[in-house]
C-alpha cells in the first residue's frame, strides 16, 4: 500500500522533523546521519546539487524520489490518496479491501483514526520561496498527480 500525500504538505512535515536540514547534526536510530548529504535515492550525477540545495528543495526531492519509486510497480502497489482517506475513511477502506479481497471492516476501523488537520498545511506554513523551491524540484509530479496550484 502506498499512501500519496500532497508533496507540499510532506515538505512541511520533513522541514519540521529536520532530517534533511543543513544545520542538523546527529543521526537516527539506524545510525544514519541527518543533514544535507546525498542519500542513496539521490541521482548520483546530482549529489553536489542536493548538498547545496535549500532544505525545502531537499525535502521535495525526497518526496519526489519516494513517490516515483513506489509508483514504478503499479501491478504490485495499491495507491491511496491521503486526502481521500481523510475525507472518507470507510470508502477508502472498501476500495483497499476490494483490491486485497479482504473484509473492509478492520481497515475501516483503522482508517477512521486518520485526520485532515495537515491537509493544505503548506498554504500556511511554507514561504513563497519554499513553495517555489518545491515546485521547481517536484512540480511536474505534483501536476501529474493532480494537486492544484502545481
Amino acid at each position: 500500500m502506498h499512501v500519496v500525500r500532497d508533496g507540499r504538505d510532506v515538505v512541511c512535515s520533513l522541514l519540521e522533523r529536520g532530517w534533511l536540514n543543513a544545520g542538523r547534526g546527529g543521526g537516527d536510530d539506524a545510525g544514519l546521519a541527518y543533514g544535507p548529504h546525498a542519500r542513496f535515492w539521490v541521482e548520483p550525477e546530482r549529489a553536489d546539487e542536493f548538498t547545496a540545495a535549500s532544505d525545502a528543495t531537499r525535502a521535495a526531492w525526497a518526496w519526489r524520489r519516494y513517490v516515483t519509486a513506489a509508483r514504478s510497480q503499479p501491478e504490485r502497489t495499491i495507491e491511496l490518496r491521503y486526502e481521500e482517506l481523510a475525507a472518507d475513511p470507510a470508502a477508502a477502506a472498501a476500495s483497499v479491501a476490494h483490491r486485497l479481497g479482504s473484509d473492509p471492516e478492520p481497515l475501516a476501523r483503522t482508517f477512521a483514526g486518520v485526520h485532515d488537520r495537515s491537509i493544505g498545511r503548506w498554504t500556511r506554513d511554507l514561504t513563497a520561496e519554499q513553495v517555489a523551491d518545491v515546485e521547481r524540484e517536484a512540480g511536474a509530479l505534483l501536476a501529474e498527480l493532480g494537486y492544484p496550484g502545481a
